[in-house]
């Protein structure tokens, strides 16, 4: 069964993950229940399946199966070494909201490289949220700081802006950072883009007072300030409430 969807080896499935390796089979037609996810990824990580944590099992079937938006017809997947160039992409989209306040400068960033963006995807820490045709219109990308979940980068194009793309798949990162056992999510941001550091206010980030900034956070936030535009740290809890 997995043969047949080009799983044919460990190396493969550690290459995809146990969570994309189960869609294929469900997407070729396979009657697979929810115990071939626990084994797949039960091989992965050298454990029983019937002994995978629930809050994993949380986490995996939220990426195994559509993560519905109202209309329940968009999909939080994990990102693929073929979804690169539509990151860049929509990195560059959603970066020209940045013209319209005077902030060329942000705008005509580059997005990250090829290879940075492939250093997320097979560490398993990247995502990307589409929309009803497939199409990918945002993504994320988490990284590890000071011990903590960091949102080192989510962005959405501005034809999907106020659609809960971004609250969605932080929404994710948080649920998968709690899964992960990391204590806290943290993030960077504009302190005075209305769509940066106000609306991860509304989504109950807080900002972080210089004795809660870690040593790897602050050396961060140096590297981040070649726009010489004010910037904050802000964190909140990685546990959602169910």
């Amino acid at each position: 069964m997995l043969k047949a969807v080009g799983v044919a080896t460990p190396r493969q499935l550690d290459r995809i993950g146990a969570a994309a390796a189960y869609r294929r089979v469900l997407d070729a037609g396979g009657g697979a229940s929810l115990d071939l996810l626990w084994a797949l990824e039960g091989a992965l990580v050298d454990l029983d399946w019937r002994d995978l944590p629930e809050a994993r099992k949380v986490v995996l079937r939220r990426e195994a199966m559509p993560s519905s938006t109202e209309d329940g017809a968009s999909t939080i997947r994990p990102a693929t070494v073929a979804d690169v160039a539509r990151l860049q992409d929509i990195e560059r989209e959603a970066g020209r909201r940045f013209k319209d306040i005077a902030m060329a400068a942000v705008a005509d960033d580059a997005p990250p490289s090829h290879e940075d963006l492939s250093g997320y995807i097979d560490a398993g820490r990247a995502w990307v949220h589409e929309d009803e045709t497939h199409r990918a219109v945002g993504y994320l990308l988490l990284a590890v700081v000071d011990g903590n979940a960091h949102i080192d980068q989510v962005s959405v194009v501005p034809t999907s802006a106020g659609r809960g793309v971004g609250r969605e798949l932080i929404d994710h990162a948080r649920a998968t950072a709690s899964a992960w056992g990391f204590p806290t999510t943290t993030l960077t941001a504009f302190r005075d883009v209305p769509w940066n550091a106000p609306y991860y206010r509304t989504l109950g980030f807080e900002m972080l007072e210089e004795r809660d900034i870690g040593p790897e956070l602050r050396a961060l936030m140096a590297r981040e300030d070649r726009f010489g535009l004010p910037r904050v740290a802000m964190g909140r809890n990685s546990r959602i409430a169910r």
